[in-house]
């Protein structure tokens, strides 16, 4: 998580715990069902995130963040 607000300060704390989340690898689908937002709301804050780390629509958000964990 300190890495994360270091390396991209853009990065609102939602955000934040959201890619702890994502990180997980679970579909907007599942967490949708978990905590009862909408699928399209996981995939806007997915763009936003992704957009905030100057990732392509091609680079995959996943990956990035479990990099990002290793690299620690």
């Amino acid at each position: 998580v300190a890495t994360l607000s270091t390396r991209y300060p853009a990065l609102s704390s939602l955000e934040i715990n959201l890619c702890s989340l994502f990180q997980t690898g679970m579909t907007n689908k599942e967490l949708s069902k978990l905590y009862g937002q909408s699928e399209k709301s996981y995939e806007q804050h997915r763009y936003r995130i992704k957009k905030k780390m100057a990732l392509t629509a091609s680079d995959n958000l996943v990956k990035h963040l479990v990099n990002l964990a290793n690299s620690q």
